[in-house]
């Protein structure tokens, strides 16, 4: 895997206990950067807007919002979320 940088959150599981989560993904300028929800995430890019960034942790994938570059919110999907809005975002092998 290549460079890729990180959100810290608390997440509730399934069975009502929370743990410490690391999310990686990978965007803006990837050099294993840690972030927490509402840093300004560095960046390389232009783009400038509501952007929709996926991402994955242990326990869980993730659809990151980041409007601005800003870490706005952060929702757990299912795989099966997670592969369609891959695809819809960088298309299908």
């Amino acid at each position: 895997m290549g460079a890729f940088n990180s959100i810290f959150l608390t997440v509730a599981k399934n069975d009502g206990s929370h743990v410490g989560e690391e999310i990686q993904f990978h965007w803006g300028h990837k050099w294993q950067h840690q972030y927490r929800l509402g840093d300004r995430i560095r960046s390389e890019e232009g783009q400038q807007g509501t952007i929709t960034v996926l991402g994955g942790g242990r326990f869980y994938d993730y659809k990151i919002i980041l409007e601005d570059w800003v870490i706005k919110g952060v929702i757990i999907i299912s795989d099966q979320k997670y592969d369609e809005l891959e695809a819809k975002l960088f298309g299908t092998w």
